[in-house]
């Protein structure tokens, strides 16, 4: 595949860093991962030697009991460095129990990433160095917008009109999974929060400048309580695969979710929600409201077993990762996902159209994303699991918009979190 100009700065690096693992003898680090999709990506890397002198022994882990087997594996030896998780709930426990490396102790850089802030534990350091950015917006069947004769919405206004037209075609408009918590807290909630409040008053959430029973969160809110007349008909029973699988046929208009399920169009991987549709053409856009925004969300990264007798082989694989190289490769091999590399780096020509449309959203990302802030989630109740309860709320029908963020705000000041004098 012929790739665009390479930058002097890419190839610099890259040749430094090359003659930085020179001197390493042959090694061969165990990695683990729960993510399918590096498969291909560390075989090349692999069989071109790219990393001298080290070999990449991956092995694919469930992601099902992907942590309980790590937390045991790690106590025994276990891989040498692994795929971590976003945020602080994430990587505490592991913190706790010594068995993370934090990245300055193993002495690599990543100013030069994205994503810093999904690799933090609540003691503000970071354990990994951020690998993906995944877009997480409102993702549109675009056959269905068609048909309804309309484009990605642009304001608030044009959104609410576009949803009603769609339930008045016999459409659902929104289709929501109200079940799984996860869900709710890391890709609906931001998205909301992205799309509706400021953000400079996302920074001051998690500074405890403001709170979340403010007017700009409470309106954010009452929207969600006001759309459920365009959502599927009982939210709180339906599970991540019961909101996709709609609007993948064309039962739907909408969903909010994360630019990972539309990756299988991008490499028509065969089972699953591609065989559902193969025609399936996503678009992508924030909910268009004061802010506007969308949500470029860290998907963790590379960590390292504290008692990894490997050290520096470890290094040279992580500092790889913060290579242009690592990054052309990571979207050649993977393809559906923006690698966190921030700097410029080669991108093969004729890029597939959806990797070409999550690329673009992603200069409207918000600057701040709560659900990952170490200072609402150093204790419990944790904000994730605050918000994820509140959603829950009002998708039943049981909170209103005030209401929630009243849940959110005393469960946050049961702990005396950094806001809790300010926001009594």
């Amino acid at each position: 595949m012929r790739l665009l100009k390479t930058t002097v700065a890419a190839v610099t690096a890259v040749a430094s860093l090359a003659t930085a693992q020179a001197a390493l003898a042959d090694e061969t680090v165990k990695f683990w991962t729960f993510r399918e999709q590096e498969t291909a990506l560390w075989d090349r890397i692999n069989a071109e030697n790219l990393i001298p002198g080290v070999t990449v022994e991956m092995e694919r882990i469930s992601s099902e009991d992907y942590e309980s087997r790590l937390r045991i594996a790690l106590r025994q030896g276990g891989p040498d460095f692994f795929g971590a998780k976003s945020g602080v709930a994430w990587y505490d426990p592991f913190v706790g129990a010594d068995a993370l490396l934090s990245i300055d102790e193993l002495g690599v850089d990543i100013s030069g990433m994205n994503g810093t802030a999904g690799v933090v534990a609540s003691d503000g350091v970071a354990y990994a160095v951020p690998s993906a950015i995944q877009l997480q917006s409102v993702i549109y069947n675009g056959a269905v917008l068609e048909e309804l004769g309309a484009e990605v919405p642009t304001t608030l206004a044009e959104f609410e009109a576009l949803m009603a037209d769609a339930v008045d075609a016999g459409f659902v408009g929104l289709h929501v999974d109200g079940r799984d918590g996860w869900y709710l807290n890391q890709v609906m909630n931001e998205v909301v929060m992205a799309g509706m409040v400021s953000d400079d008053t996302q920074r001051k959430l998690e500074t405890g400048e403001a709170c979340f029973t403010d007017a700009e969160v409470v309106a954010a809110f009452d929207k969600v309580v006001e759309w459920r007349d365009i959502m599927n008909a009982n939210p709180t029973a339906t599970d991540y695969g019961g909101m996709r699988t709609p609007v993948v046929l064309g039962d739907s208009l909408a969903m909010i979710d994360g630019a990972w399920t539309t990756g299988v169009w991008v490499s028509q991987a065969a089972g699953g929600l591609y065989d559902v549709n193969p025609d399936f053409v996503p678009e992508y856009g924030p909910i268009p409201g004061p802010n506007g925004k969308v949500v470029a969300h860290p998907d963790g990264g590379y960590a390292v077993n504290a008692n990894t007798e490997k050290r520096d082989a470890v290094k040279a694989v992580l500092e790889f990762t913060t290579t242009a190289k690592f990054a052309q490769l990571f979207l050649e091999e993977i393809g559906s996902e923006i690698p966190a590399y921030a700097g410029d780096y080669d991108k093969p020509e004729g890029l597939h159209p959806i990797v070409g449309k999550i690329s673009a959203q992603m200069a409207n990302a918000a600057a701040y994303e709560p659900f990952l802030a170490p200072s609402l989630n150093a204790k419990q109740p944790t904000y994730g699991s605050l918000s994820a309860q509140a959603y829950q709320g009002m998708l039943a029908g049981d909170l209103s918009g005030a209401e929630a963020a009243a849940l959110i705000q005393e469960g946050l000041n049961s702990w005396n979190y950094v806001g809790a004098g300010n926001c009594q």
